[in-house]
């Protein structure tokens, strides 16, 4: 009887790969020694086989907390620290990064556009010609690349700033061991309500930009929200120094973001 040596989940006879988390099995599992007829036979090359069970493994998981984390914010979250592999939280990382700078993309050409139409309430007054020639102008100088680079980079900032300071607050403050993955989950699992947030807010904005912003104010809440009950359930700390942690971790993001910007705007 073979387990798998990443989950330990248990592998049938004749399974090469685990089902759970998609490593390769070993030992008498994959018999590396049996030759391959198909090539012997045809003096060609053998076919190769490009295993994809563990990426849709950890997609499907991806998928399983987001949705779960709409319906149940806060008790997916408080639950996702123990129940996530480190190579799922790996890819909802990487995941989450590039959903936030395509998000942004999305998000300055959305108010490019409400710029743009908003340029018929000038026509009476001899203005729309010379409103639209500006907006494209400016519009035809954003360099998207650069806006998805440095998007991709403040949220990598963010989520970093945001597990060091609990992090450290645990290993140096509270004095516990510390799990540094299960404070990285819970800091990345926080922000999906925000991603989900600024989604809703681009798409409600083409409505109103009233109710956009109400969206991301909402979703920025339950993010905060989620973060507090996790990171106090995490580091075994009062509510009260939990949330006077917080607003330092944030205020130190907010600061390395303005940062980006200035060096962004002087390019």
């Amino acid at each position: 009887m073979a387990f798998c040596k990443n989950c330990g989940t248990k592998l049938g006879e004749d399974e090469r790969f685990c089902g759970n988390c998609g490593t390769p099995a070993e030992g008498p599992t994959v018999n590396s020694q049996v030759p391959n007829t198909t090539y012997a036979a045809n003096n060609t090359q053998p076919a190769i086989n490009v295993n994809f069970d563990g990426f849709t493994v950890h997609m499907t998981e991806i998928l399983n907390l987001s949705v779960n984390t709409i319906k149940k914010p806060i008790s997916t979250i408080l639950s996702a620290s123990n129940t996530l592999k480190k190579q799922t939280v790996l890819w909802l990382f990487a995941v989450l990064s590039i959903v936030f700078g395509l998000l942004n993309i999305w998000n300055i050409k959305a108010i490019a556009t409400k710029a743009a139409s908003a340029s018929g309430d000038l026509s009476d007054i001899g203005l729309q010609e010379l409103f639209v020639e500006v907006i494209e102008g400016i519009s035809s100088k954003i360099n998207y690349g650069k806006i998805f680079l440095y998007s991709i980079i403040l949220f990598i900032a963010s989520i970093t700033i945001i597990f060091l300071v609990f992090h450290l607050v645990k290993k140096y403050i509270v004095k516990k061991p510390s799990y540094p993955l299960n404070i990285f989950t819970v800091a990345l699992c926080s922000s999906i309500p925000f991603i989900f947030g600024f989604l809703a807010k681009i798409i409600l904005s083409y409505i109103s930009a009233t109710i956009g912003f109400v969206a991301i104010f909402i979703a920025l809440i339950v993010s905060v929200l989620s973060l507090f009950k996790g990171m106090s359930s995490e580091l075994e700390l009062s509510e009260d120094k939990t949330a006077f942690l917080i607003p330092i971790s944030y205020l130190i993001m907010f600061l390395i973001y303005y940062i980006v910007l200035r060096i962004f705007m002087k390019r």
